[in-house]
């Protein structure tokens, strides 16, 4: 057989097409959208509630346990009601700002280049210091972390409302120890005497429970809030954090403690410049070997 002749030319090339066309053409990965179980999303809306029940009970035991054993006057006992109820009700906007709020998303780019960072979950271009967050499925902009107890990533449009309401939460939380600390010896002398029953042994019981639960609460709150403001002075969310640090490198973002802390709080934080000061060399004070 003459394999130069046209007529062959023809049928192998005839042949090759059909042999081509007759394999399965692979689809292109098309985006995996992550579904969260019905057990998930309970376990997501438990601790909200979680939180927020804890801060509703430590505003009740410190208005029902706190105050009245001080035996305070008239107008001391109005003032330290009213700064509390300020200190709750402020507390409760920053979590419902935190949870509500959009952290921030990467803005859509025209095109289907896959130039610079690309995300392959999203199909879609990551800015500089966006991160893909596993649990929400969806890439954030300045992504810090993904907080359990409001159910949201902490991101660019958030930063702050998180930072505040950790803030408050810690002095809150210390707050309430420390006024209800020195009802701790009585209690435990009656509980272990077993002078009283019924209604005072479980007042006692809530006593110490609330003394310690928030006392606890404030030790992990006040260590996440140096390892917030660390990262606010010097620039860098959580995730850089851990990563500059495993690299041992610092942050490539860093444009100074004010400039820093400005980029999150706004231009109405050049108004506390002896503050951040202060704080940033209380935070090299810390972070020095």
């Amino acid at each position: 057989m003459d394999v130069h002749s046209p007529h062959v030319l023809a049928t192998l090339s005839l042949a090759f097409a059909k042999h081509a066309h007759s394999k399965k053409v692979k689809p292109a990965p098309a985006r995996c959208v992550k579904t969260h179980s019905v057990c998930d999303q309970v376990v997501a809306r438990f601790l909200v509630l979680l939180t927020l029940s804890f801060i509703l009970c430590q505003a009740h035991g410190f208005y029902s346990i706190s105050l009245p054993w001080f035996q305070l006057s008239r107008w001391p006992n109005l003032i330290a009601q009213t700064a509390f109820g300020v200190l709750v009700a402020s507390l409760l906007s920053m979590l419902a700002c935190t949870c509500m709020l959009d952290p921030g998303s990467p803005p859509a780019v025209a095109g289907t280049g896959k130039s610079g960072k690309w995300c392959e979950r999203c199909m879609a271009q990551k800015p500089e210091r966006c991160h893909h967050c596993s649990i929400c499925d969806r890439c954030v902009l300045k992504m810090d972390h993904h907080c359990v107890f409001t159910n949201s990533c902490i991101g660019a449009r958030n930063h702050l409302h998180f930072l505040t309401l950790v803030a408050l939460a810690t002095f809150g939380c210390g707050s309430v120890a420390l006024f209800v600390a020195p009802q701790l010896p009585g209690a435990f002398r009656e509980i272990i005497s077993f002078g009283h029953a019924g209604h005072d042994l479980l007042f006692h019981l809530y006593l110490i429970l609330l003394t310690t639960s928030a006392s606890v609460c404030f030790a992990l709150l006040w260590d996440l809030l140096l390892a917030q403001l660390h990262n606010l002075l010097r620039n860098e969310t959580t995730i850089e954090s851990i990563e500059n640090w495993a690299e041992r490198r610092g942050s490539p973002y860093d444009s100074g403690a004010m400039k820093n802390v400005v980029e999150v709080f706004g231009p109405r934080a050049e108004w506390f410049s002896r503050c951040v000061l202060y704080l940033d060399c209380f935070d090299q004070f810390l972070t020095s070997d």
